[in-house]
């Protein structure tokens, strides 16, 4: 081709080409593709970059202390594991196992550990691979494991389902995008009975934070585990998710520990636990059945739903939103414009920052603190109440009969208790404010300022 014909092709003049031939200047970037694809050649040829032929790549030895027992084009496998038979793309092992290389696929049937990386895994810096499997491609690998006691699961822009099933053997089926499945890492301690899923945080943010996972359908990276648990709960269970994503998990545990670091859902509707620590930093939702003892907190506009907690330890920075059915005794904190909503709590320390808000049907024992215009509400008491309140911050308590009726405003704060019965009342207003009581059955003592209103409707039985 001449000067002459690759300008026309171009729409500029045979100079112009020349000057690039000559080193005196170059191709405008926008021409480029178009040089591409007159000269049939990718942008790594046009600039010279050299590809490393598989063949030409080497495997570290081990992995993880596992030596590499086979390779077929750009996967390894690594296993402690003694192997029956190497050749071709599938390694079986003396106990049974099955790694095929070129599917991604491990069926593990004993002790030991079972690894299949691709060259990508190891390479660095300006090391070209050719993968067969594009980000955007669907893949699927699937596990065989033995029994599950404690099971922990940490990953990105994903969905999984793990439910029980009878018998010795546990299965897990993963299936997604390229870019999903190939972050993946699976680790069985057949010993502790512990399987742990996990993914390779570096290698997502150095390649996979430049992907658009936006793009994706995340209902397509979907993991499937079925847990083959020799009791009737597992001893605990850990789930992670950083990013977006809908857990399911449908089996009890001892302990339980979730966080969600973005906007995904973890859903264990009706599923009870003895301890369990929850935390949401983002917009994301945890929903489940009853603990025995619970810690939970959301920082950002998060969702948190617990049926009955016999123990309960919670905290709301920002606008998140908890609800309750029944708690046994609870210690809480809004710092913020959060909602906290129970049915029925036995003993109650809370505290309000900001313009928060709590909704209550029954409660026992009642001690709140509002900093600024947070409000309480309160359908029945039927222990004691001690509030106390610096700001313009607003509680009611519509009826009940109690021991003890404590309150201590310091500025304009209204505590409106027209349905509440006490025995003992002692009411401080040094400035202002307003406190009304339904009945005060023995005695009251009273402090108040000269702005503050104090409404006693009766005295006496």
């Amino acid at each position: 081709m001449t000067q002459d014909d690759l300008a026309q092709r171009l729409g500029i003049t045979p100079q112009a080409v020349s000057k690039w031939e000559n080193d005196l200047a170059y191709p405008d970037i926008t021409i480029i593709p178009t040089l591409c694809a007159i000269f049939e050649v990718s942008l790594d040829d046009l600039f010279g970059k050299t590809k490393k032929d598989v063949s030409e790549l080497s495997f570290p030895p081990t992995f993880k202390g596992v030596p590499v027992v086979a390779t077929f084009a750009n996967i390894a496998c690594y296993s402690d594991k003694e192997p029956a038979e190497t050749g071709g793309s599938t390694v079986t092992f003396k106990d049974g196992s099955i790694a095929e290389l070129q599917q991604r696929r491990i069926v593990n049937k004993g002790a030991g550990q079972i690894y299949l990386k691709s060259i990508d895994d190891f390479a660095g810096g300006d090391l070209y691979v050719s993968s067969n499997a594009k980000d955007n491609e669907i893949i699927s690998v699937s596990h065989e494991y033995g029994e599950v006691l404690s099971l922990e699961c940490s990953l990105p822009c994903f969905n999984c389902d793990i439910n029980s099933v009878e018998g010795e053997v546990s299965t897990l089926q993963a299936e997604g995008f390229a870019g999903f499945t190939e972050l993946l890492e699976f680790d069985y301690d057949v010993g502790k009975k512990h399987l742990k899923i996990d993914y390779d945080q570096h290698k997502y943010q150095t390649k996979y934070n430049n992907i658009d996972t936006n793009r994706w359908d995340l209902s397509k990276n979907i993991i499937k585990i079925a847990l083959a648990c020799p009791a009737d709960k597992l001893d605990s269970a850990i789930i992670k998710i950083n990013s977006t994503g809908v857990v399911h998990l449908n089996i009890p545990a001892k302990d339980f520990s979730a966080g969600i670091n973005g906007s995904g859902k973890i859903l264990a509707n009706g599923i009870p636990f003895d301890d369990a620590v929850t935390s949401i930093n983002g917009s994301g939702e945890i929903c489940c059945g009853d603990a025995g003892k619970l810690k939970t907190s959301i920082n950002g506009s998060g969702v948190v739903n617990f049926n009955n907690a016999g123990e309960l330890s919670s905290s709301i920075n920002g606008s998140g939103v908890m609800n309750f059915n029944d708690v046994g005794t609870a210690k809480s904190s809004i710092n913020g414009s959060g909602v906290f909503k129970a049915n029925d709590i036995k003993d109650f320390d809370t505290s309000i920052n900001g313009s928060g808000a709590i909704e209550i049907h029954e409660c026992g024992s009642l001690k709140i603190g509002i900093n600024g215009s947070g409000a309480l509400e309160a359908e029945k008491v039927t222990k004691s109440v001690d509030i106390s309140i610096r700001g313009n911050g607003d509680i009611g308590l519509k009826g009940g009969e109690i021991e003890t009726f404590n309150v201590n405003i310091n500025n304009n704060g209204e505590v409106r208790a027209g349905g509440v019965t006490t025995k003992r009342a002692e009411i401080k207003m040094p400035q202002q404010g307003k406190v009304e009581i339904g009945r005060v059955i023995e005695e009251s003592v009273e402090i108040c300022g000269d702005k503050a209103e104090l409404i006693i409707h009766n005295r006496g039985i």
